[in-house]
């Protein structure tokens, strides 16, 4: 990428479910510098969406690392 590249707005949906726990889905629009790869941003959401999930979660349960159920990344802009 060149110099004048500026970050890109991509709006993503994932659905994650820890077994016995519970199922969350997300969506969100996140800034992106030049040279994010998705995967980064895929890390991100499921990071996220666990959290959401554990808050309701009671506390100390241990969990099996979640399942994504659903995951869409795509540009922002029509």
């Amino acid at each position: 990428m060149d110099s004048t590249s500026r970050p890109t707005r991509y709006h993503y949906v994932l659905t994650v479910e820890i077994p016995g726990v519970g199922l969350a889905t997300s969506s969100d629009v996140v800034t992106v510098d030049p040279g994010t790869t998705r995967s980064t941003v895929y890390g991100f959401a499921v990071e996220r969406a666990v959290e959401g999930i554990m808050r309701r979660a009671s506390p100390g349960l241990t969990y099996s690392p979640p399942i994504t159920r659903f995951w869409s990344l795509d540009d922002n802009a029509l």
